[in-house]
């Protein structure tokens, strides 16, 4: 796997709908601690989490708008 971009350009989703959940994952109330502590314990920082979790899909949303 080769990873290219940066955090401004990665976005995160999930299909919980009938999906076969991790143990320890009841649903999407349990996606920021998995996701959002995985990322700051990676070292992410905090704009970058904030990019990664929502704001790259709201600002891609506004500029095909």
């Amino acid at each position: 796997c080769q990873v290219t971009g940066t955090a401004s350009t990665v976005g995160i989703g999930s299909d919980m709908d009938g999906a076969a959940l991790a143990p320890g994952i009841r649903g999407v109330e349990d996606w920021s601690r998995v996701v959002v502590d995985g990322l700051t314990k990676s070292g992410f920082s905090d704009e970058a989490i904030a990019d990664i979790a929502g704001r790259n899909l709201l600002r891609l949303f506004g500029e095909i708008r």
